[in-house]
């Protein structure tokens, strides 16, 4: 079955070759958590594109840096995806960390407009262990 773009981070698939994003839904999931994920000047090309929501995992946990995230994140999604429409955005400390201060859990609820869709995208960041 054909896909609209690869799966990333790439893997194999026994059916396709590679794993793809077979659906719309997907394929606008994916662009949601890239933007969010990459740092602004780490896109070729675009210096401006990218959330970076790493770079906060050291600043203050609270509502002062949520809602920077918050606007840094519906700019870059009004911007590069217009056709996104976000509903809600819930920023708090990981409930799993035991240090709530470098983790974050987001959850994004939004519509893609076009196509009259509603999905949520939840990502969780935590300092990676070395």
């Amino acid at each position: 079955m054909p896909g609209y773009s690869p799966k990333l981070p790439l893997q194999i698939d026994d059916l396709d070759g590679i794993g793809l994003n077979k659906t719309f839904e997907e394929v606008v999931k994916q662009n949601l958590k890239m933007i969010l994920l990459t740092n602004p000047g780490e896109k070729i090309m675009d210096p401006d594109f990218g959330v970076g929501l790493y770079r906060y995992l050291f600043e203050h946990n609270g509502p002062s840096t949520h809602n920077l995230i918050e606007t840094r994140a519906a700019e870059q999604i009004a911007y590069y995806y217009p056709y996104v429409e976000i509903k809600s955005f819930n920023i708090q400390p990981h409930r799993d960390q035991i240090d709530k201060a470098h983790s974050l859990a987001i959850e994004i609820r939004y519509v893609i407009t076009s196509a009259s869709l509603e999905d949520v995208l939840e990502i969780v960041l935590d300092i990676p262990e070395f």
